[in-house]
């Protein structure tokens, strides 16, 4: 455990097993710490230089000996905190200039792009596409019921919550035959806070592939059975679909909450 935990500091095990020694063996010279571990000195250093770069370990003499001790491990939870103030603070930065880096990218006259995906994971990979942006409002046709069937409750459930936590807003039509419970799936409610407007559509409205649009994107999504999917940037099929969804936006009922 405590190795997966220091390497997302940059620590490989190696390194670890040498905090490891020297926390268990206290304050001790390089050639001891060398001999326990059955390391050559030569490399040894090497180690010990970038746990004490890392503030894991410090060195210090006595009489005239170099020795090395192991910095306590609350020194762990304080690096990890670091590197996640560190993050949020790039977060925080990257977002305040990403309305300008939208604003400079080049969308017109581009070719549309077509990914595909295959499998359970490919379909995830997909959906997880559209957590990449933030503050957009999305419209879909789709059948939920394949969809947690296929890629499972928990994901859905999971995608839910952080597209509300984007403020990605969604107004969805389900098939009538293909609606589920959301008394049974509560995540699934018609509700602002989680920033989805749900109606049923008119039983001669039937499809076995569904879509969503978000931006100038569009994620169509096959049935279980088929289980694959694409997202095809371009802005004239997204504007397209998005008409398209008006029509049977306004023929379609609000669900209960």
């Amino acid at each position: 455990m405590l190795e997966q935990t220091l390497s997302t500091l940059g620590i490989g095990s190696v390194e670890t097993s040498v905090y490891n020694t020297l926390a268990e063996s206290g304050p001790v010279s390089a050639g001891f710490l060398a001999r326990k571990m059955h390391v050559p000195r030569s490399s040894l250093y090497g180690y010990l230089e970038i746990l004490c770069a890392k503030g894991l370990v410090r060195q210090s003499h006595t009489y005239e000996k170099k020795i090395w001790q192991a910095e306590p491990v609350e020194t762990i939870g304080a690096l990890i905190q670091n590197d996640i103030d560190n993050l949020l603070q790039t977060k925080e930065n990257f977002l305040a200039i990403l309305p300008e880096l939208q604003k400079k990218r080049i969308t017109d006259f581009i070719a549309p792009t077509v990914t595909h995906f295959e499998g359970v994971e490919g379909m995830r990979q997909m959906f997880r596409d559209i957590l990449l942006y933030h503050d957009i409002e999305t419209v879909a046709l789709w059948s939920m019921k394949d969809a947690i069937q296929f890629l499972g409750r928990e994901f859905m459930e999971e995608l839910s919550v952080k597209r509300a936590k984007n403020r990605i807003s969604l107004r969805v039509i389900w098939p009538e035959e293909k609606a589920v419970d959301t008394l049974q799936f509560d995540f699934l409610t018609h509700d602002k806070e989680l920033f989805r407007d749900i109606r049923i559509a008119p039983k001669k409205i039937t499809t076995s592939m569904g879509y969503w649009v978000y931006e100038n994107k569009t994620s169509f999504i096959s049935s279980k059975k088929e289980s694959f999917g694409f997202i095809v940037e371009s802005a004239e099929l997204a504007n397209m679909l998005r008409k398209q969804f008006e029509v049977f936006w306004g023929m379609s009922k609000s669900i209960k909450k």
